[in-house]
């Protein structure tokens, strides 16, 4: 067996092994977690614990309003974020800003209603400046993971800020990358609105 093939077979036992980690973790500390099992097979996020953290914000943080993610695309995450809030007492509406849902509108609503997870998610297929212009929500959390380039991401935290509930929380995907580092350190680490973890 050559290096390079040795190697593979290690790199994929481990990243196996780490993503059983994960999981162990998560269920050990958030035992409400494990409804999060059915929704494990949805790709999109690239870790157990990102998949925990949507599920358990939405269903477990006490402030009121509800819930927005700009970027749902074929609604991976938009799913744990609707099965939290359902499960939640406060089962508020769950907004999901996405202007190319894939593979289509009508497809990515199936989704959710073969879940029972329909009746408080609201798609805008408009993009993030369009749909601020239509709804003017109170929101408890906000999940960013659109246009990951700089101004984008600029252009969604100015957009939505305002609509965060005092105690909300507001969270990004992809934070390492350059625009979406850039935008965070600048607009959320640097101001007096927002306290970062």
């Amino acid at each position: 067996m050559t290096r390079k093939v040795f190697l593979e077979i290690w790199e994929s036992f481990w990243n196996k092994l780490r993503r059983f980690i994960d999981f162990c973790v998560c269920v050990y500390f958030f035992p409400e977690g494990i409804s999060v099992i059915r929704f494990l097979g949805n790709k999109g996020l690239t870790t157990i614990v990102e998949k925990f953290f949507l599920y358990i914000i939405s269903k477990r943080l006490l402030v009121e309003g509800d819930i927005l993610e700009i970027g749902s695309l074929a609604g991976p995450s938009s799913i744990l974020l609707a099965a939290g809030n359902e499960a939640s007492l406060r089962k508020a509406k769950v907004w999901l800003v996405e202007p190319y849902p894939k593979p289509s509108k009508k497809e990515f609503l199936n989704v959710f209603k073969a879940r029972n997870l329909d009746k408080h998610v609201d798609l805008i297929d408009k993009t993030s400046k369009e749909a601020r212009r239509t709804i003017n929500p109170q929101l408890r959390f906000i999940f960013v993971d659109g246009d990951h380039r700089y101004e984008y991401v600029k252009k969604d935290i100015l957009l939505w800020q305002d609509c965060l509930n005092d105690g909300g929380i507001i969270a990004f995907h992809d934070y390492k990358w350059e625009g979406v580092l850039k935008a965070v350190d600048e607009l959320i680490k640097e101001s007096d609105k927002f306290i970062t973890l």
